[in-house]
Parts: structure tokens; C-alpha cells; sequence
């Protein structure tokens, strides 16, 4: 058996039935090994004396390979190749031909149901990433502007899982839209249901924490590949009103650090317009979470979409696709457009194309861009680069950025206001933010799309839509 198939079958092991995946002083280790290669031999590859392998790394190696690999069955130097094929090999028996390549993937079990993928177009990189990223942590965050292909990525990613082209280490998959907001111990009510978890009608075990701690039970015994898709904003970082009254910003967040810091083998992923603050702690602290940023499909990916639909004028497609920022649901809309109202001619498109910024912005975007969600700094920055546009069309570096919104914020910003701000704009896709290669400044503009929609009619009428001030009421500015 190669070694290298046979690691990352030890590595998914071992993470089912411990909890953690392999370290590389383990993986270094046991590829020293894997050949025969005496202690002393193995001291010269590693930075560790013999002495020091044979009585403390090998020792824990071994121990760690009979438990998670071999049921008990002693391990050591002289036997572990031979006792770990063999056990990879009757583990290999026991899949359907069509995982069989996946020596570790078990028939995958799904509840719930995922979005079906139809066209989907490159995003290679990101799905061996978020497989990666799933498979060492116990909840991953994916974020991006609405539209941008995070439902279907995961989607993607299931199915690579079942056709074993990506290496899976869970046995279920639990597909939740939760766009509909569930208070938290329906959501949990609803994870036991589809884990078979049974309670015992004694109080404790109605108890809303000993629920979860029941679920975190079932997410340790097996290994879960949990999706909550569509919190789209609804989960607030900073709690408001509602969520006040419900209590739901601060019981989920409770609910995803048990998840993140309790023992188990299974992982949550959500998806979010944009990162929460809460797990960004977490990971910063070295939890085993993680905020994953989606953006847009490269310019070849891109043009797959018109190509599969038989767009014409292939020399003007670039030019077509230049104000969506690789946005796959935006690419797809304009896509039927063309095809219903111009025959598929993307030149014929390009002459009236300023003429549906508005529709396309209410189809795709409206959601994204909602005033009320950003504060009066945030919302001042887009209108100060909003003028920018209309005054000179140029970048706007961060010094002047700076300097400007201190005088007409009166001096009370401070620079770590600007920062935050910037931030969550970016977050938002908002705000594009390009760094010089030689001076490594920072430059602002505004997103193609965004900017044609508050330009796209009398540019004195778009300003008025922002309104003049930070602290005007943006409801004009809706669509």
C-alpha cells in the first residue's frame, strides 16, 4: 500500500475515534517508519535523538494506532505496517465500489436536502479547502455576498464526498435551511429527531442544556457533517431588539462554543452573508473553528457559464462579465436575460445593459445592501467614495480616507472607528480594498455593480438616495 494513501486513511482514523487529527511530528514519525528504518536511522530525519523516539514518541504512536486504528490489537514497530494495511485493506471491503478509493468513507447516510448542483463551474482550490477545513474543525463558518455560490459549494462538497473524490471522514450528513430563524431548542429538538437520540423521561434530560449536551453526546459516538444554511444576517454579532427579547443572540452563541470546545468528531458548517465575531474569537484563541471567506469564480470559471449556455461574441464576454466580480448567481441571471431578450448576442446585451443595473440589483443584491444594517460611519464611507466616483473616478487611498472623514465627522472618528468600519464594509462586499504591490497602501472603491446602481440614473439624485449625512434615514435608499 502507498504511504501516502495509507496516512491520510490513518489521519481520518484517528480523528473519528479520537477527536484530533494526526501532528506532524506523528506524521514524520510513522513515514521514517513506514520503511523499515531503524530508531537510530530515524533519528537522522527527525530532530530527536533514538533514545528519545524509543521511549517517548514511538510509545505514544503506538498506543495512539492500537486504539484508533486496530481495536486493541497491540501495535509496534515490528508489526504496524503489516497490522495497518491489513486493517485498511478490510476497511477498504466494506464500502460500495464507487467510494472504495476513500479507504475510510463509510456509505454517507443524508437527512435534510442539499440544493442540487447544475452548472457548477470551477472552485477546485475551495473545495479541497473547506474539505481540509471541515475535517480539522468542529464548526466552519462560510461567508460571502448573497449569491455567490456558498449553499452550492457545500452542496459540491457532499458530493465529492459520496463519489469519493474528496476524502470524507463522516458517516451523516444533516442538511438544515434555517432561514426561517428557529428559537435554538427547536433547532436542537430537531438535530436529535435526525440522530435517533433518545431521552429518558426523567427531568434532567428535558433540561434544554442536557439536550445538547446529549447531541454533542451523538455528534462524538458518530461523526456529523451538520450544514445550517441561510443564517444570512438573521444572527446578529451585536444583538438588537428581537433578538434581545428572544435571548437568541446570546443562547446560540453559548450553543456553538459548547459545539467548538466539547469533545467530539463531527462538524457544523454554517453559511453568513458575513463573518461572526463570536467564532473569529474563538478561532483567534486557537479554538478548533474556523471563518472561511467565498469569493468569486475566477475569469475562466466565468466565461464556463456563458460557454455552457452558447452565448455569442465570445471577444466580448470578459467585458460582459468585468461589473459582477465572478458572482455566479448574478453571471446566471444576466445569462437567461440575454438568451430570453437578445438571442444570446452579448453585444446586443452591452447596448442596453445600464438599462437593468436596477433589475439585477433587486433580483440578486437587494438583501445585501440593506442601509439599516450599517452604522452612520460605514454609511459615510460609501458616500464619500460615492462622490469620489462621480467627481474624478479614482481610488481613494486610506490616508485620504482618513483625513476626509475626520473633517466631516469633526474630528470623532478615531482610526480604529475607520478600521472596524472598513472591515465590515469589506465583509459585507461593500467596499472593494486593493493594496499597492510597491507602496503597499491600501485603495478603496466601490463594487461595480453597487456603484452602476447609485449611478445609474442623475448622479445628484443617486447622492440624495444615500443622503447627505451619517446619521440620515436611508430608507430611499432601499430597494
Amino acid at each position: 500500500m502507498d504511504f501516502d494513501i495509507a496516512i491520510k486513511s490513518i489521519d481520518r482514523q484517528v480523528k473519528v475515534k479520537i477527536g484530533r487529527t494526526l501532528t506532524r511530528k506523528e506524521k514524520d514519525f510513522l513515514a521514517a517508519a513506514w520503511d523499515g528504518r531503524s530508531y537510530e536511522q530515524i533519528a537522522k530525519i527527525l530532530p530527536h535523538s533514538s533514545i528519545y523516539l524509543r521511549a517517548v514518541v514511538a510509545p505514544q504512536v503506538w498506543n495512539l494506532l492500537t486504539l484508533a486504528i486496530t481495536d486493541g490489537v497491540k501495535v509496534t514497530k515490528r508489526n504496524f505496517r503489516s497490522l495497518l494495511e491489513q486493517k485498511l485493506e478490510i476497511l477498504a471491503e466494506r464500502q460500495p465500489e464507487a467510494l472504495k478509493k476513500n479507504l475510510l468513507n463509510s456509505a454517507i447516510k443524508i437527512a435534510g436536502q442539499p440544493p442540487h448542483v447544475t452548472g457548477f463551474q470551477g472552485r477546485n482550490r475551495e473545495l479541497t479547502e473547506l474539505a481540509e477545513l471541515t475535517s480539522k474543525n468542529r464548526c466552519v463558518v462560510l461567508y460571502g455576498e448573497a449569491g455567490i455560490g456558498k449553499s452550492a459549494l457545500i452542496a459540491k462538497l457532499i458530493e465529492s464526498f459520496a463519489n469519493g473524490s474528496q476524502i470524507c471522514q463522516f458517516r451523516f450528513v444533516i442538511w438544515k435551511a434555517v432561514q426561517y430563524q428557529p428559537k435554538l431548542k427547536d433547532l436542537v429538538d430537531e438535530l436529535l429527531d435526525l440522530t435517533s437520540t433518545q431521552f429518558s423521561n426523567n427531568t434532567s434530560e428535558r433540561d434544554e442544556q442536557a439536550k445538547i449536551s446529549s447531541l454533542i453526546k451523538a455528534l462524538r459516538e458518530n461523526s456529523y457533517f451538520i450544514v445550517l444554511d441561510e443564517l444570512d444576517g438573521w444572527l446578529e454579532d451585536r444583538p438588537n431588539a428581537a433578538n434581545d427579547r428572544e435571548g437568541i443572540y446570546v443562547e446560540y452563541n453559548s450553543f456553538f462554543r459548547r459545539i467548538i470546545e466539547e469533545e467530539h468528531s463531527s462538524c457544523i458548517i454554517l453559511t453568513n452573508r458575513k463573518p461572526l465575531k463570536s467564532m473569529v474569537k474563538l478561532q483567534r484563541s486557537g479554538r478548533p473553528c474556523y471563518s472561511l471567506k467565498l469569493g468569486g469564480l475566477d475569469l475562466e470559471a466565468a466565461k464556463g457559464i456563458l460557454q455552457t449556455a452558447k452565448l455569442t461574441d465570445e471577444h466580448k464576454w470578459e467585458q460582459m462579465l468585468e461589473p459582477y466580480l465572478g458572482n455566479p448567481s448574478i453571471v446566471k441571471l444576466v445569462t437567461e436575460k440575454i438568451i430570453n431578450f437578445f438571442d444570446g448576442s452579448v453585444t446586443k446585451f452591452l447596448s442596453y445593459k445600464s438599462e437593468l443595473i436596477s433589475e439585477i440589483y433587486k433580483e440578486v443584491l437587494g438583501q445585501q445592501y440593506r442601509p439599516d444594517r450599517l452604522s452612520p460611519l460605514e454609511k459615510e464611507i460609501i458616500l464619500y467614495l460615492t462622490e469620489q466616483v462621480i467627481v474624478d473616478n479614482t481610488l481613494v487611498g486610506f490616508d485620504r480616507l482618513f483625513a476626509e472623514l475626520k473633517t466631516r465627522c469633526k474630528n470623532n472618528i478615531s482610526l480604529s472607528d475607520l478600521m472596524a468600519s472598513v472591515e465590515n464594509l469589506d465583509n459585507c462586499s461593500l467596499i472593494i480594498i486593493n493594496k499597492d504591490r510597491t507602496t503597499k497602501e491600501l485603495f478603496f472603491a466601490l463594487p461595480p455593480l453597487f456603484k452602476s446602481y447609485l449611478l445609474k440614473k442623475d448622479k445628484l439624485q443617486s447622492l440624495n438616495r444615500l443622503g447627505s449625512k451619517p446619521n440620515l434615514d436611508w430608507n430611499g435608499f432601499a430597494v
